[in-house]
C-alpha cells in the first residue's frame, strides 16, 4: 500500500525486486553514480533509480498507483495482479 492508502500489485513489487537485480546483473553502478536525483524520500540511489525508471513507467502503463518515495504497507490481497487506485 502506498502513502495515499492506494495498492500497488504484488507483481509489481517482483518487478521493483528484478529491477534491483537487473542493476546488478548489469554492473550499473557507473549509472547510478552519475544520475542525477535527490535521496530524501528514497533510502538510498539505486531505490529511486529503481522506482523511477523501472516501477514507476511499469505502473503508469499497468493503471497502477505510483510511488513518490520508498515506503510503503505491506497488505493482503486476493491475487498477484490485484490493485486499486
Amino acid at each position: 500500500m502506498v502513502k495515499n492508502g492506494e495498492i500497488q500489485s504484488p507483481a509489481l513489487g517482483v518487478l521493483h525486486e528484478f529491477g534491483h537485480a537487473l542493476h546488478d546483473l548489469e554492473n550499473n553502478s557507473n549509472f547510478i553514480e552519475n544520475s542525477s536525483i535527490s535521496i530524501p524520500l528514497y533510502h538510498d540511489k539505486e531505490e529511486q533509480i529503481t522506482i523511477d525508471n523501472i516501477e514507476t513507467p511499469a505502473a503508469l502503463k499497468l493503471g497502477e498507483p505510483i510511488r513518490k518515495n520508498h515506503g510503503g504497507k505491506a497488505v493482503l490481497v486476493p491475487t498477484p495482479t490485484y490493485n486499486r487506485k
